[in-house]
């Protein structure tokens, strides 16, 4: 299903000028998505949570269990910095997001992004513009691969 990308604003300063070469816009407000978490400002009042890592990962730790499993959603190098969201199939108010970062496997590189904890069941997988476009198994005990757009 192909879908046009709208581009994101860039963010304010850091220390010095703006923050370039940022992804395209991912279709949910950050300011309503975010309530209630904790949360980090630096002495210039930029939200560091908002910025994406500028170096690759190179490991997670996932949180599984009996009931709870973990997905790892391959992405191609142009998704860097998108962030896929998912929620359960039965529930959206619980949707949640994280980022599609490069990470170092091996002696080479790869884009993907981590949902590390995720109560088991089905949920429904979003395009950039926020619109539920698959399904995806979440198993207890299990670490489950997806392929994203």
């Amino acid at each position: 299903m192909a879908a046009s990308r709208r581009r994101r604003r860039p963010h304010e300063p850091l220390a010095g000028g703006p923050v370039t070469g940022l992804p395209e816009c991912h279709g949910h407000d950050h300011a309503v998505a975010d309530r209630g978490r904790n949360r980090t400002a630096t002495a210039a009042g930029v939200d560091i949570a908002e910025l994406p890592p500028r170096q690759p990962s190179q490991g997670i730790a996932v949180g599984i269990g009996e009931d709870v499993g973990a997905l790892l959603l391959y992405a191609e190098s142009e998704c860097a910095w998108l962030e896929p969201e998912i929620y359960p199939v039965d529930r959206e108010s619980l949707r949640q997001y994280v980022w599609v970062l490069e990470r170092r496997v091996g002696t080479g590189s790869m884009y993907a992004a981590v949902f590390p904890s995720l109560v088991g069941g089905r949920y429904a997988l979003c395009s950039p513009e926020g619109l539920a476009t698959q399904e995806v198994e979440i198993i207890g005990g299990k670490v489950t691969e997806e392929h994203w757009l």
